[in-house]
């Protein structure tokens, strides 16, 4: 393996926690968001593969020396695949009980995603717009839509700080 691949692979489990804690904003279930990382980390891995194998045909001598995924490009795989596989799922029976603020889980997936990657997360709505590939008009109604209902759900009690 390259030392470019190692590199990698490090980087994706130094990450884990936040990868992980989006996974389960998503799916609401812990072996999926366990499946899930693991189908991105797959995913990327073999992407970077592919690319080193392309410069090595291509007699570059000097491959680029890092890999080219940053935090954002991996949560937006992560992100890519959970809609493709339609893995948003609601809380199993009795699930959503253990959890503070069971109305975050009842919010659909893309909701869910902008609250988890803006207020428990903390990225800027920037990067909330670069990883889940929207507009920033389409983050605004999104946020929106998911305080609202948040609040709603909850009967107005929801910290949006403290959403899950």
């Amino acid at each position: 393996m390259s030392m470019r691949l190692k590199d990698l692979e490090i980087y994706l489990n130094r990450q884990q926690p936040d990868f992980y804690q989006f996974a389960m904003a998503l799916t609401a279930d812990e072996d999926l968001s366990e499946k899930l990382i693991k189908d991105a980390q797959y995913l990327l891995l073999a992407e970077e593969r592919e690319e080193l194998s392309l410069q090595l045909e291509s007699q570059n001598s000097n491959p680029t020396s890092f890999f080219r995924f940053s935090r954002t490009f991996i949560l937006s795989t992560i992100f890519r695949i959970a809609r493709k596989n339609n893995l948003f799922q609601p809380p199993r029976e009795g699930y959503s009980d253990r959890i503070e603020h069971h109305a975050f889980w009842t919010l659909p997936m893309d909701h869910r995603a902008v609250l988890c990657l803006r207020h428990k997360l903390r990225f800027s709505k920037e990067e909330v717009t670069e990883i889940l590939d929207i507009t920033k008009v389409e983050y605004f109604n999104l946020l929106n839509l998911a305080r609202e209902s948040l609040l709603k759900n909850s009967g107005g009690t929801a910290n949006l700080a403290e959403t899950y």
